[in-house]
């Protein structure tokens, strides 16, 4: 019936949806490119344009103290384009299976919280710039989604 496929289809529909709203939210925030701009507030560099290595997803800062200024030279830029955002709380292993399970899910009179999936997808929130030597690929252990912000109120 037709309900039947309504139902069916309905994690789909709050995905499309997600997707929508993420896409919008990148939009109204300029894509963060900020982030990688000098003197822009909350950039990930200097004033002068010095990036430095926020070390290891589990580590406070770079042990090695990795830092790079793309802006001084074209050979600067393309050793920085090798650095790494990198997810603390992993995009593929733990972001992606929690908003599949906050769709099927999903509470009677909520929606899906699309600025706390927002959050850990594409801010400093989530993300630590990391020189390729300090991005670590294995399983990000201690990490998680917190279910309590899965949804918010419609």
């Amino acid at each position: 019936t037709k309900i039947e496929l309504q139902r069916m289809n309905f994690p789909e529909m709050l995905l499309t949806d997600l997707l929508i709203d993420l896409k919008n939210l990148l939009k109204r925030d300029n894509y963060n490119g900020h982030l990688f701009v000098r003197g822009e507030l909350k950039a990930l560099c200097t004033k002068e344009g010095t990036f430095a290595c926020q070390g290891q997803y589990n580590a406070p800062k770079c042990d090695k103290a990795h830092t790079l200024n793309p802006y001084l030279s074209s050979e600067h830029r393309k050793v920085f384009s090798t650095w790494n955002l990198d997810h603390r709380i992993e995009r593929s292993r733990t972001i992606i299976p929690a908003i599949m399970n906050a769709a099927r899910e999903l509470p009677v009179k909520s929606v899906i919280n699309s600025d706390y999936f927002y959050s850990l997808l594409f801010t400093s929130n989530n993300l630590e710039l990391v020189h390729i030597a300090c991005h670590d690929k294995s399983k990000h252990g201690g990490f998680h989604c917190d279910k309590n912000m899965f949804y918010r109120k419609s």
